[in-house]
């Protein structure tokens, strides 16, 4: 009997990785200072481990109501000592891009946000490269 392997889901958001030292409140700040975006903390996303663990990663949106299906989030990848990708170990924060014309959003972001001094770099993440399935508690 032959094995069926279903496709996963493909997720309806481009993550971009993003390299800073800086502290998450203080690149919120100064994304915000840009204009490409208007970040605040929202709700936190929490990862089930084993014996009851739960691991937490800050993440920040938008400060309007916009709805989530048009919204970007700025989300941690490193919190407590857990990663949320822990093949990206240097990687220190996720960009998550929702909506129509993510794409265009993406290069736009990219493109933008080079000019703040304590981004060292940018790239996009490809989803389907990721070892880890924690990018399924983004949606």
């Amino acid at each position: 009997m032959k094995k069926v392997k279903f496709p996963e889901p493909e997720p309806g958001f481009i993550l971009l990785g993003v390299v800073s030292s800086e502290r998450d409140y203080r690149l919120c700040f100064q994304i915000n200072k840009t204009g490409l975006l208007h970040l605040s903390k929202t709700d936190a996303i929490k990862i089930p481990v084993a014996d009851e663990c739960i691991m937490t990663f800050n993440r920040f949106g938008p400060t309007t109501d916009e709805g989530a299906e048009n919204a970007v989030y700025l989300v941690n990848n490193r919190q407590e000592g857990h990663l949320l990708f822990p093949n990206f170990k240097n990687l220190d924060y996720v960009l998550v891009i929702n909506g129509p014309g993510k794409k265009e959003k993406a290069a736009e972001l990219k493109a933008g946000l080079t000019s703040i001094p304590s981004i060292q770099a940018i790239f996009a993440l490809e989803v389907d490269k990721l070892k880890s399935k924690n990018y399924l508690y983004l949606d």
